[in-house]
């Protein structure tokens, strides 16, 4: 179902907390890139280095997503470290299904946890030994070496 607003959980990794806001501009703002793009405008910081823990990661689809074969493209939306200007990925894969199925249109993550950290589905976000466990066996796969 295509609503007359965009459904966004925004998680905030320092508290620990999240929250599902609704955001105007879906006549405006098309596809995972648009509203992307718009959230970025929202919640990012043109005046703050890439690194500052209240640059937004941002996750989003577009309205299509789920309705037609191959169209399950997630828009990733960050302040590049390379430039420190606005950048996109878009990726494959089941994460924008997973969104489409949540009733959700993106998930914009800020703040930073002092523990590893994921967003959950009941809105919050967790950290545990579990996900220490998790990054580290995924840093060994991609050979990356954590401190």
């Amino acid at each position: 179902m295509i609503r007359d607003l965009f459904r966004v959980l925004v998680v905030d990794l320092s508290v620990g907390k999240g929250k599902i806001t609704t955001h105007e501009g879906r006549d405006e703002y098309v596809g995972g890139s648009g509203l992307a793009a718009l959230l970025f405008n929202q919640y990012g910081h043109a005046n703050r280095p890439w690194n500052d823990p209240d640059q937004p990661l941002i996750f989003a689809i577009g309205p299509l997503t789920g309705y037609f074969p191959l169209m399950s493209k997630t828009v990733c939306a960050f302040k590049s470290p390379y430039h420190d200007q606005y950048a996109e990925s878009h990726a494959g894969g089941r994460s924008a299904l997973s969104l489409r199925f949540a009733n959700l249109d993106a998930i914009v993550i800020i703040g930073k946890s002092n523990k590893p950290a994921w967003p959950l589905p009941e809105h919050s976000a967790r950290t545990s030994e579990a996900a220490a466990r998790r990054l580290s066996v995924m840093s060994s796969l991609a050979g990356v070496t954590l401190l």
